[in-house]
């Protein structure tokens, strides 16, 4: 995706081949690192809050460590990190390294520092992170803080909106009903979808008044119109 681009009566989204999908209301739920989110409200760096710690995960098979971690979660720690293990019903265990660190950049090779940071911790750990695969799950742990979670005919949920951080419960956390403000105000989300006509801000972003007049189309009206597609990465004003 390359450009979110809000009209008087619709959304059109730029995907990274060119093709261009036009809609009544976008919905970004795109996870922490939103590619909506930064084309519609501002770069990450503006909702991000790194939160101390970095995350690897990832699944393997092991019959015979699958039997010592059991139907439960099993924990092994120190002080500044943690390998996390559970069985998942097909049989394969899930292993999720957490570590303390001040730095946010995330290391070249992530496999070569859960092998050297964690095969101290004993027990099961440095049989497990044998079977650590090169492309595992890696990533800082951070929350997701804004304002507000639409513009215009752009609207965020889950992780993309309000990432309380994946340690909060690993997803149990995001199980919560919609905010009472998102349920007694709806209808006045939907009659703000019908922005003034929008002025360009930054490359590929607009921003736009949502406090326009209600738009004419009905609620829930969630169609892909036909649009021939323009070549990738641009926009006109």
């Amino acid at each position: 995706m390359t450009t979110v681009l809000e009209s008087l009566d619709s959304v059109a989204v730029t995907l990274d081949d060119g093709q261009v999908l036009e809609a009544d209301l976008l919905i970004g739920a795109d996870g922490v690192h939103s590619a909506i989110r930064a084309l519609a409200f501002g770069p990450e760096e503006d909702f991000l809050h790194y939160l101390g710690f970095h995350v690897g995960a990832y699944s393997f098979r092991d019959a015979g460590l699958a039997a010592l971690v059991g139907n439960r979660i099993a924990v092994t720690d120190t002080r500044n990190e943690a390998m996390f293990f559970y069985r998942l019903r097909d049989g394969r265990i899930t292993a999720m390294a957490v570590h303390r660190t001040k730095n946010p950049e995330i290391p070249a090779d992530p496999q070569a520092l859960l092998r050297s940071r964690y095969r101290n911790l004993g027990w099961i750990c440095p049989a497990a992170l044998q079977h650590c695969p090169d492309d595992l799950y890696y990533d800082q742990v951070a929350q997701i803080r804004m304002p507000r979670w639409h513009t215009g005919r752009v609207i965020l949920l889950g992780d993309a909106a309000a990432a309380v951080s994946l340690l909060a419960g690993q997803g149990a956390s995001s199980a919560w009903p919609p905010p009472l403000s998102w349920r007694t105000n709806s209808t006045s989300i939907r009659e703000s979808a019908r922005p003034s006509p929008p002025s360009k801000h930054g490359s590929g972003r607009w921003s736009q008044n949502t406090s326009g007049p209600g738009s004419r189309r009905p609620a829930g009206s969630f169609r892909q119109r036909g649009v021939a597609p323009s070549s990738a990465g641009t926009s006109s004003a």
